[in-house]
């Protein structure tokens, strides 16, 4: 559900950006966009890296270590 409403809120922010709309709003939707795909790549990128460390400590030191 929630995942359909982010998807609707970002064709929003696309219809924003067209020519007909106020160049404040244009350049507001502009931000959120460009906002939101860093915060999306940088979570990605935690992530993998948390992957990556889990995976080279093993399943039993990564259990052990969640519960700190």
């Amino acid at each position: 559900m929630l995942t359909a409403a982010s998807m609707e809120a970002v064709k929003t922010l696309l219809e924003l950006q067209k020519t007909p709309v106020p160049a404040a709003v244009r350049l507001g939707a502009a931000r959120s966009v460009i906002e939101l795909g860093t915060k999306l790549r940088e979570t990605a990128e935690f992530e993998a890296r948390l992957a990556a460390l889990e995976h080279h400590m093993g399943p039993r030191e990564a259990a052990r270590t969640a519960g700190a």
